[in-house]
């Protein structure tokens, strides 16, 4: 199936649009019996951040090939580290890991080694629990990382800069920030 830019994608009983107009950004998240559960207005898709979803195309089947995972309803970036062949949800594989570590890296805008100082807990505190359909905000994960670590992504991205090459390598193995 390829996907055409502006085409709704039916997932796991949900549907998600592929795109959002630029002109207009709203979000339409559908409910499993495909009404409309929520309309945003363009201040409340501002103030949660990106949206990141993912669904199986064929509901209870674990393939790579039937998921779909995006952000802002573009495909997410896969980061490679225990699964070359893909991304994947609702277990606790290789797969979801990668995507733990892929969504937190975006989340970090490229700070990968910032990202891998939580992907894993991430992984399976929401991942590995992720049914056929699922969607989580930044602002959610941004939440997360304050009971987490005890800040937001912003002051983790500045904490973080901050730190010299020596320094970010103790981080590393203390989590400490």
């Amino acid at each position: 199936m390829s996907i055409v830019e502006g085409m709704t994608i039916p997932i796991g009983g949900y549907r998600f649009l592929n795109t959002i107009p630029k002109e207009r950004p709203i979000r339409i998240i559908m409910d499993v019996a495909g009404g409309l559960k929520k309309r945003l207005t363009e201040g409340e898709v501002r103030s949660m951040g990106k949206v990141y979803a993912g669904g199986r195309l064929i509901p209870g089947q674990r393939t790579l090939s039937e998921t779909l995972i995006t952000v802002d309803g573009k495909p997410l970036k896969h980061i490679v580290r225990h699964s070359p062949t893909g991304m994947n949800f609702g277990y606790g594989g290789s797969g979801p890991a990668d995507l733990a570590l892929s969504i937190l890296e975006d989340v970090f805008r490229g700070r990968v080694e910032l990202a891998d100082l939580f992907y894993m807990e991430f992984k399976w505190e929401f991942v590995a629990a992720w049914g056929n359909s699922w969607s989580i905000t930044e602002e959610e994960i941004n939440g997360w990382l304050q009971q987490t670590a005890g800040n937001g992504i912003e002051e983790l991205i500045r904490r973080f800069d901050a730190l010299d090459g020596e320094q970010r390598l103790k981080v590393k193995f203390s989590r400490e920030l």
